[in-house]
């Protein structure tokens, strides 16, 4: 198809034979409906307000609370690090009363060994795509290897991530932890 003026016209007008009865020069097709400039102009358009929304921002918004991911060492000593990540997770609680946190150590805690690891690890990053915020705990320079799983797959989502260092022993004192 091709215009000419306002009219459109089909292949048999355009070289100058007679159309016929079943010619169709005032339809298109959908990729001449596509190729329209009025419609790549909205198309564009409608692009470029896309690209300036945040999603994330958005959902957050309609929920009205922030979900926080707390990802804390769990296997080296399950019942220790229970104690710990409750007393952590009370503290990002105090200071974001609107945050709701996904800990994979409270979802997980009562498993005594990594058993399941590959299916926690799954769930972990379910947790993780949910997220507002991912929070990693570091003792002393150190992400156990679930951890540092974690934190590659936040990043490669690209989820905003904080990386709070901690002394263990400073805190194992302050919970009274031998």
């Amino acid at each position: 198809m091709q215009y000419k003026g306002d009219e459109i016209m089909c292949e048999q007008c355009k070289s100058g034979t007679q159309c016929n009865e079943h010619c169709n020069c005032d339809t298109l097709d959908v990729t001449e409906i596509l190729s329209l400039p009025e419609l790549q102009k909205i198309s564009r358009e409608v692009e470029e307000e896309t690209k300036m929304l945040d999603y994330d921002d958005i959902k957050k918004e309609m929920r009205g609370y922030e979900l926080i991911f707390l990802s804390h060492p769990f296997a080296d000593d399950p019942k220790i690090n229970k104690l710990r990540v409750d007393f952590i997770a009370k503290e990002i609680r105090e200071a974001n009363p609107e945050a709701l946190i996904l800990s994979p150590l409270h979802s997980f805690s009562y498993f005594d060994t990594d058993d399941m690891r590959q299916a926690i690890m799954y769930e972990c990053y379910q947790m993780i795509e949910r997220a507002d915020t991912c929070v990693f705990i570091q003792y002393d320079g150190f992400l156990s290897s679930g951890q540092s799983d974690e934190i590659i797959y936040a990043e490669e989502i690209g989820k905003d991530i904080e990386v709070e260092e901690i002394n263990q022993l400073m805190l194992d004192k302050k919970l009274g932890i031998k």
